[in-house]
């Protein structure tokens, strides 16, 4: 993958953050052999990658510091709503819980501008409406899943207290599963082979 990326992770210690890191470390890839999979250590959802590596310099805190004193003129803490368990040809977008794009268009737009777009807004809000497809990847890999498959692991995530808003069992006396608000926005090397991949920064929304 091209540049590092900015994630947006779950709140520490959230109860959505420990399903979705269960999901993903140990239900999810416990349906296919290891060698055809690579379980994700941090769940979390890709606000932009691309971004270049000689903007990091040797010490990317400094490159988080920089970009936390950029204003993000937020409404309100950006908010993931998960909506449906979706599979994809795409080795990093395999298999995806989608998330509602409208409320987190504001900010996806924002750290674009600022980390990849020179401060561009226009450039900004033209990829986030032609390229920008907000997920949670529960499995990176080169695979197939059929039907069948997909469907026994939407009853497993159903049996986590998960909740999907377009399909699964709507727990409502759970409602505060079906995505988390704020949380923390982290740099990660994805420029890297993906058993390298590794936090370099974090700025707590």
């Amino acid at each position: 993958m091209p540049g590092a990326s900015l994630w947006l992770v779950p709140p520490k210690d959230s109860q959505i953050g420990k399903i979705l890191s269960s999901l993903t470390n140990f239900i999810v890839p416990a349906y296919f052999h290891v060698e055809e999979c690579t379980p994700i250590s941090l769940p979390h959802l890709t606000l932009t990658s691309d971004i270049p590596i000689e903007a990091l310099g040797d010490r990317p805190q400094l490159w988080m510091e920089w970009l936390q004193n950029i204003p993000l003129a937020l409404d309100k803490e950006p908010t993931v709503k998960l909506q449906s368990l979706d599979v994809s040809d795409a080795f990093f977008k395999k298999l995806t819980v989608s998330a509602a794009k409208d409320p987190l268009h504001e900010i996806a737009v924002q750290i674009r501008a600022a980390a990849v777009e020179k401060g561009d807004t226009a450039a900004a809000e033209r990829w986030a409406k032609d390229n920008y497809a907000p997920h949670v990847s529960l499995l990176y890999g080169d695979l197939e899943i059929d039907e069948e498959r997909r469907v026994e692991i939407l009853k497993a995530l159903d049996q986590t207290g998960l909740r999907l808003e377009t399909e699964g069992v709507l727990r409502k006396e759970n409602e505060a599963l079906n995505g988390w608000s704020g949380g923390r926005i982290v740099l990660v090397s994805t420029f890297v082979d993906i058993k390298d991949w590794a936090v370099l920064a974090d700025r707590v929304l």
